[in-house]
């Protein structure tokens, strides 16, 4: 065809990956909640996080992005009570990291995220 592009091969792996995962029915049928945000007095960068989270019976999801071009900080409070009182092992599936997390801090005062600029997690709980 004449004036197509041929797609960006850095960004092929990215897309596969995003369409296996969104397949699931959570990402279709899930409950969908805008996490609210919370920062310190002397760091604000947390206004740019954008945070929400997906849930479907027992499967969780939380997405976090940096829509910034600086590194930023803060806490997200999710809205599942039922992470109180154990400890949780949430999964980056797109950077394969695992940190595992204390539920009654997730809830009260919200998960720690540190991003780089233009960063994200897509956690599987």
């Amino acid at each position: 065809m004449a004036g197509r592009k041929a797609p960006h091969p850095d960004l092929q792996p990215f897309y596969r990956k995003l369409l296996k995962v969104i397949h699931r029915l959570v990402f279709r049928e899930g409950d969908w909640t805008l996490c609210q945000g919370s920062g310190w007095p002397d760091n604000q960068s947390h206004v740019n996080l954008a945070a929400w989270s997906l849930k479907k019976k027992g499967e969780k999801y939380l997405i976090v992005v940096n829509l910034s071009d600086q590194r930023s900080q803060g806490r997200v409070l999710l809205p599942w009570d039922e992470l109180a009182r154990r400890s949780w092992r949430l999964t980056d599936l797109f950077k394969e990291e695992i940190y595992d997390r204390d539920g009654n801090e997730m809830t009260d005062p919200g998960l720690y995220v540190e991003l780089e600029a233009w960063g994200f997690h897509f956690l599987k709980f």
